[in-house]
């Protein structure tokens, strides 16, 4: 129905050739775009659009921006080598942004998120640093076979295989019955002194069976 049209097309004559708009061409890259000089508006190096439409037709895909970095990239035997697909940097604003995403659900491991998460990963996650969270009306429980932690404004909350929830520091031990609260338990039976020390949860403790690592009492 709307048949192709070619503004222009650029082909290498050599493996060497690079093209530049507003910069010259950087022999390490295909294409090189770059926005110069004082800007008093907002201001766009490039921009991407898709704004094709569908008529009905089913199971299509539309795609903004598609980025592919594959092929054979093996080193020898000295430093590894390295395939990034993606790599942004950005610095000297007031405020520096790496990317903002309005709409939509992001994935990570997955081509399809789950449509009521604005991310999901599917993989391990490591945090570094402080994990802060938001408060949260914690009224959505979790569903069978996951599990929920959520800030309420007061207490940490958790939500076990679509159960209620429950404040961590108060509940008691579910699995074995005991009505001393679960991690107060595990803290009991740490070895030495009850403060600020690292320690692995134990089994009958189920809220925290994931990566907790320390607790100050």
């Amino acid at each position: 129905m709307y048949p192709d049209l070619v503004l222009f097309f650029l082909t290498r004559a050599t493996p060497l050739t690079t093209v530049g708009i507003g910069a010259p061409a950087d022999p390490e890259t295909q294409l090189t775009v770059e926005r110069t000089g004082a800007a008093a508006t907002n201001t766009n190096a490039l921009v991407v659009s898709n704004t094709a439409n569908n008529f009905g037709t089913d199971g299509t895909r539309k795609t903004g921006v598609k980025v592919r970095s594959i092929g054979g990239f093996p080193g020898s035997f000295g430093t590894v080598t390295i395939n990034t697909g993606l790599e942004v940097q950005v610095d000297g604003a007031d405020v520096n942004q790496a990317a903002t995403f309005m709409g939509g659900n992001v994935g990570i491991g997955t081509t399809t998120p789950d449509p009521s998460a604005a991310l999901e990963v599917v993989g391990d996650v490591r945090i570094n640093s402080m994990l802060d969270l938001g408060t949260d009306p914690c009224s959505a429980p979790s569903q069978s076979g996951r599990g929920h932690l959520c800030f309420n404004g007061a207490e940490f909350v958790v939500s076990e295989n679509g159960g209620p929830y429950q404040d961590v520091l108060t509940t008691g031990d579910t699995v074995s019955g005991s009505t001393t609260p679960a991690i107060l338990k595990a803290v009991q039976n740490a070895p030495g002194s009850h403060q600020s020390q690292p320690y692995e949860p134990p089994a009958f403790c189920p809220s925290w069976r994931s990566h907790l690592r320390q607790l100050t009492v």
